[in-house]
């Protein structure tokens, strides 16, 4: 395919296999929000991730710690589920190759967050190669709490336990690709986005921004020995120190209030109380506008059709105008429900869309169809 043809396309495929598929160097703008580690079961084929490809894999059980908070939809437990009398609340699932290492599962429901960052890193890497040299990478994440998730750490047992629960599930305790020691005590926050991060920038990527995604009309949460978080944090990347970037204004709130906003100052005065009303070089702008901050206060809308995880047209509006040019290509590799597309499709740019589910895709296509 000439890169044209693959313009406002939908891609239905395993998000690695789809980019290896892609060209190098087409693509302007990537923007996503991948699975959240530990969230949810979206009810999808499973992957192979790392490892060795030619291996004859031998698929040994994996144990998730009891309180998972996966949602997980029909753990393969197979006739071994009697070998563990012990067990209670754990789900079994057959997912990691005893000779090569490699995962067997879905993204985001990794037993160790270290692996759910590397694949994560692994996808964003091969997303890169697609794009030109002055393209960025926007990739919106949220954390997880332990002890809520499959994250909440190695769980202790006694030698009776051990002796109950049989040979098998001790090799999964023992394996090391499989349950490593996590030291993220429960009730803590694991520090996902962070983490992802830095293994971004370690990976050659540049942060150029953290945007924290404030959400003024987030639920109200059961929780009492905490504050209810209401934000989540954007990430924008970019390949190369030189990229394309057109700014983005917003109102100041000081320019209200100092007249040197609209008159420019005099000879001899100094800015104003730090420096509100000034534009980044120092000098006063006469149209009461400054260059955009990093807290983006934009409520969730919810979606009727079936689909879990929505991010807002209004949160994605302003990377695409900024780091997309007219008639650029945007990919989402995580298309979703397909806000990106239809986003994109207003802003007078072009979409790729990445996704696994076909029912994600059909909602998509009718949501874009309607605008277009």
């Amino acid at each position: 395919m000439s890169f044209e043809q693959y313009n406002n396309t939908i891609i239905q495929g395993n998000v690695l296999e789809v980019l290896r598929s892609l060209p190098s160097n087409f693509i302007n703008m990537i923007i996503t929000s991948p699975p959240y580690w530990g969230l949810r079961d979206y009810g999808l084929p499973d992957a192979i991730w790392g490892g060795n490809p030619d291996c004859n894999h031998n698929w040994i059980e994996n144990v998730r710690h009891p309180a998972g908070g996966m949602g997980s939809k029909g753990a393969n437990v197979g006739a071994n589920r009697n070998d563990f009398a012990n067990m209670r609340d754990h789900d079994v699932i057959s997912n990691t190759c005893v000779k090569c290492g490699a995962w067997k599962g879905q993204l985001g429901q990794e037993p160790d967050f270290h692996d759910y960052i590397k694949h994560l890193v692994e996808i964003f890497n091969e997303a890169g190669r697609t794009m030109v040299d002055d393209g960025s990478l926007w990739v919106n994440l949220g954390d997880s709490y332990a002890g809520s998730n499959q994250g909440s750490g190695t769980e202790k047992i006694s030698d009776k336990q051990k002796s109950n629960r049989g040979t098998n599930y001790m090799n999964t305790l023992n394996h090391k690709s499989i349950l490593s020691k996590i030291d993220v005590r429960s009730k803590s926050l694991v520090g996902i986005p962070d983490r992802f991060k830095v293994a971004m920038i370690d990976s050659g990527w540049i942060c150029r921004n953290e945007i924290i995604w404030h959400k003024p009309n987030q639920m109200p949460s059961s929780v009492k020995d905490r504050f209810t978080v209401d934000f989540e944090k954007f990430y924008f990347f970019t390949k190369n120190e030189k990229y394309y970037f057109e700014q983005q204004l917003e109102e100041s709130e000081w320019a209200k209030i100092d007249k040197r906003a609209e008159t420019g100052a005099t000879l001899g005065q100094k800015g104003s109380q730090g420096g509100y009303a000034q534009n980044e070089s120092g000098k006063y702008r006469k149209d009461k506008m400054r260059n955009m901050r990093c807290v983006w206060s934009i409520n969730t809308k919810p979606l009727k059709e079936a689909h879990f995880a929505v991010y807002p047209e209004g949160l994605i509006e302003t990377p695409i105008k900024a780091c997309c040019p007219k008639n650029g290509i945007v990919l989402d590799p995580f298309f979703g429900s397909g806000t990106s597309g239809l986003s994109s499709k207003k802003l007078g740019r072009n979409y790729i869309g990445i996704d696994l589910n076909p029912d994600y895709i059909e909602i998509a296509r009718n949501r874009i169809d309607k605008v277009t």
